[in-house]
């Protein structure tokens, strides 16, 4: 009995052009989405490693200061 409604649910969804058109509207949109998301997190990722870089070598050099400090005072 299930399959025989299944069955003629789809038959209708079929013939139905505007729920059609906004499904496929609905997944196209979903998938420009994601593809857009995945696009901003690779940015963001990329924006984070080069900071993360150029703040290691911030440190090395305030690292090398101070112990040119501390070797000048001993």
């Amino acid at each position: 009995m299930f399959l025989n409604n299944l069955h003629h649910e789809l038959m209708v969804f079929r013939r139905d052009r505007w729920a059609l058109l906004v499904i496929v509207l609905f997944f196209g949109l979903t998938f420009f989405a994601l593809r857009n998301g995945e696009h901003m997190v690779a940015e963001r990722q990329h924006a984070i490693d080069t900071e993360l870089n150029r703040m290691d070598s911030l440190d090395a050099a305030m690292a090398a200061y101070i112990t040119a400090i501390e070797e000048n005072r001993a």
